[in-house]
């Protein structure tokens, strides 16, 4: 029976792993953009304010700090704006998420203000992230397409050789024409 050499069989399971990791990539980057379009539509802010007792309370909302400055991530707005019932009180439509509410205990973690700037970073990417992942996915299918139909190329010269009928190898073969289609389509 013909079989590949061990550095042809490197380069296919090489690539076959590639193509596996394209995948994964893919379905992230996909889950992440139908969850961005369910959230809350419009650009969110980092808001800094006190609770109910003057405290530090910190929060993700959808309009900025009435002394927001855009060279600034937050500012505090030294207002009671997570005071219930305080007439200084924000609009609960337009508070997205909480990370530090002291009074009452509800959300104290050592990290509040890192949470809070995260979760506005990740509902605000720019679009220079999306042009750069776009074009390292073009970059990533080229490179895969490249090596693929090397390998193409490579398999039917093994055929050739080989005695027809060689089962393993056609199907190497007809596997790669299908995704070089796939790819360039």
């Amino acid at each position: 029976m013909y079989s590949l050499s061990p550095s042809k069989e490197e380069t296919y399971v090489e690539f076959k792993r590639g193509l596996m990791n394209l995948k994964a990539i893919k379905t992230n980057n996909q889950r992440r953009r139908e969850l961005k379009l369910k959230t809350t539509p419009g650009l969110w802010y980092c808001r800094a304010t006190d609770d109910d007792h003057c405290m530090n309370a910190r929060y993700v909302g959808l309009s900025p700090s009435p002394n927001y400055l855009p060279d600034h991530e937050w500012e505090h707005d030294h207002r009671q704006g997570l005071a219930f019932g305080n007439e200084e009180q924000e609009d609960p439509d337009k508070v997205i998420a909480i990370t530090l509410l002291q009074v009452p205990p509800l959300a104290m973690v050592e990290e509040s203000d890192e949470n809070m700037e995260f979760i506005v970073f990740a509902h605000n990417e720019n679009v220079e992230d999306e042009v750069d992942w776009l074009l390292s996915k073009a970059e990533a299918k080229n490179s895969a397409l490249e090596a693929l139909k090397t390998l193409y190329a490579d398999l039917e010269g093994y055929l050739i050789g080989a005695w027809t009928g060689n089962e393993g190898l056609e199907s190497m073969r007809d596997f790669a024409g299908t995704v070089i289609t796939a790819l360039e389509s």
